[in-house]
Order: C-alpha cells, then sequence, then structure tokens
C-alpha cells in the first residue's frame, strides 16, 4: 500500500509548479528510507534508480529488481549526476535543508551499490559534508547537524539488521557529533545505545565528562553552541542512574554527577534539575541530604513554588511543624500564591 502511494505521489509532481517540484526529494527521501527500514536494500537501490526519470511516464511506478539494470554503471552514473546537480542547484538557491536530502540519497545510493558497505557510506558522507558546509551562504551549523543526524540513522537501520560493521566507526562518528553538538540528544542516546550492547559504559561516562560538562569554544561567535540547557546535564543523571551497581555506579556516583550537573553553566537555577536531585534523596530514604538539597534548591531558585511545596508533600515528618512553618512563611514573604493558610 506505502509503495503505491509513494509511486502515486511522486508521479503527480509532473503536475506541479517549478518551486515547489523542489520539495520532491522529500517524497524520495521518505520512500527509500522507508524500503531501507524494511530490509528491503535490493528494492531501496531499485527505486532510487528511477530518480530523475520523467514521473509523469510512469517510470517511477513500480520498477523491477532486474539485475543487469541495477549494476549498469551507465544508470548509476545518471542517477548520481542527477542528484548531484540537484544538490548543487538547492545550494545556490540556498535552500538548505533540500541540499541536505540530495546529499542524504548520495550516501544512500553509495551505501547501496557497494553492498551496504558502511566504510564506503561513511566516506561519502564525510565528502558531502565538507562540500556543503564549504559552500553554505549562511551559517552551515544547522545543516551540518541535520546531516549527521540523517547518517546516524542509516547507521541505526544497518546495526538493527545484524548487518556487519565496525563499532569504532559509529563510535568516532557520534563522538565527533556530540564534540559538535553536545546537547542533540539523539546522538547521546545512540552513543548509550552503542555502548550498552558492548557492556563498556564507562565510555559513556568518559564522553560525558570530556565533551559534555566541558564548555566548547568557538572562534565564530555565530557558531557558538548554547551553553544554557541542561539536556547534557540531564542525559549524564540518566545514565548514571542506569548503570547499575555491577558497572560501578552508586548513591555517591550518582550523587556526584548531580553536584557537577549543578555547579555547571546554565544549570545551577534549574528548578527541573533540584528537584530531580531532591526526588533522587528521598527515593534513597536520604531524608536529612534530602532535606539539604531542599533548602538549597529554594536560595537558589527562590521564584518557583513547587520546589517550596515539596517539603510539604515530602518532609512533614522530617521537618516538623515548626521548620514547615518557616518555609510557608518564605512563600509569603516571596509573595509567591498560596491558596490554604497554614
Amino acid at each position: 500500500m506505502a509503495k503505491t502511494v509513494f509511486a502515486k505521489a511522486i508521479r503527480m509532481s509532473a503536475t506541479l509548479d517549478g518551486m515547489v517540484r523542489h520539495d520532491m526529494v522529500l517524497l524520495w527521501r521518505s520512500r527509500i528510507t522507508n524500503l531501507l527500514n524494511a530490509g528491503q536494500t535490493t528494492f531501496a537501490l531499485a527505486q532510487l534508480l528511477g530518480f530523475g526519470l520523467d514521473e509523469s511516464s510512469g517510470a517511477t511506478e513500480e520498477r523491477s529488481c532486474n539485475a543487469s539494470d541495477i549494476g549498469s554503471t551507465t544508470t548509476r552514473l545518471r542517477l548520481r549526476n542527477a542528484l548531484t546537480a540537484g544538490r548543487d542547484r538547492m545550494l545556490s538557491l540556498n535552500l538548505m535543508t533540500l541540499a541536505v536530502y540530495y546529499s542524504e540519497l548520495l550516501v544512500i545510493l553509495d551505501y547501496l551499490v557497494n553492498g551496504t558497505l558502511l566504510q564506503t557510506a561513511d566516506n561519502s558522507f564525510r565528502e558531502n559534508l565538507h562540500f556543503l558546509t564549504k559552500n553554505a551562504a549562511t551559517s552551515h551549523r544547522n545543516l551540518e547537524v541535520l546531516f549527521r543526524q540523517s547518517f546516524a540513522k542509516l547507521f541505526y537501520i544497518h546495526i538493527t539488521h545484524k548487518r556487519p560493521y565496525s563499532p569504532s566507526t559509529f563510535r568516532s562518528f557520534l563522538t565527533e557529533s556530540i564534540a559538535a553538538f553536545p546537547q542533540n540528544t539523539i546522538f547521546l542516546s545512540l552513543y548509550a545505545w552503542n555502548e550498552s550492547r558492548f557492556r563498556i559504559d564507562d565510555r559513556v561516562r568518559g564522553i560525558m565528562r570530556e565533551l559534555v560538562f566541558t564548555t566548547k569554544q568557538h572562534t565564530d561567535e555565530e557558531d557558538r553552541e548554547p551553553t544554557d540547557s541542561i539536556i547534557p546535564q540531564v542525559f549524564a543523571i540518566y545514565t548514571d542512574l542506569n548503570r547499575g551497581v555491577t558497572h560501578g555506579s552508586n548513591c555517591n556516583a550518582v550523587r556526584g554527577t548531580f553536584e557537577r550537573a549543578l555547579q555547571s553553566e546554565g544549570a545551577t537555577y534549574s528548578a527541573t534539575l533540584w528537584k530531580l536531585y531532591f526526588l533522587f534523596e528521598y527515593a534513597n530514604h536520604e531524608m536529612n541530604r534530602a532535606k539539604d538539597v531542599f533548602y538549597r534548591a529554594v536560595r537558589a531558585c527562590p521564584w518557583v513554588k513547587e520546589l517550596y511545596l515539596l517539603a510539604f508533600e515530602h518532609l512533614g515528618d522530617t521537618m516538623g511543624h515548626r521548620e514547615l512553618r518557616g518555609v510557608y512563611e518564605m512563600m509569603v514573604e516571596r509573595e509567591l500564591r498560596i491558596r490554604v493558610a497554614l
């Protein structure tokens, strides 16, 4: 059903206006990615070879998987030239996202014609990335992260279909991507997922310390990665919580991660992190520690009513009426809205 829908939608592009037809690369990208997800690599290559043919003629309807056609050097050269011309045209029109999608199809082409060999795809990715960043009319960071995410998806599809690959190649790619974009949850999650398959969890902790908790300096102010997000800190805490005792994780290790996170730029005044830290201590029945975290939290974020309410919800037995009364008076003093008097 999906194959028919894609074929009909692509065939209808012949009736669209010129500028609108540029977006047809999105359909081609979705079509080929859908086939790769289903593990139909030969059929995906057969369909990709129809790119650039006359859509109105029905040539894109359901191309056969004829071995001679797929193996034809002429057919592949025509496709490569069509994709390269499309990429260059999108760059000249400053349509950066569409240029990335053409580049993604070029990488997939190299991947498929070389027997789903990831090393060839990796070389193609780096060549196209260099070309895109060199010829981008504006800041290339959005373009680069989009292209890296696309290639990460191809990596993931390859691995989940149990095809041979070099873990170090994937690790190297993700390390570079995290170094460039330390707040990107796709790269962070894939790195943790890849390492969990080999049970070498210290690599995850290592990259969090080296790349995520270290502020990256950029010479170009326009290319500076924002540092006010708590995403890396939350991810570091998440990975420590899920490592387990057998891999060196314990309450003190997680506590240390919380402390480092709260000392980093942009996280000191994060009510979310303070609440998570409090709930961690409370869940481990460390009531005195939870109480200490509570007071630190309201000092750091005195405007957040939700933090004050933690005392009434969780620390009633630990603090007693007098201390709870003091918390209530702090809320009154700071003009936080209170519906019920204590």
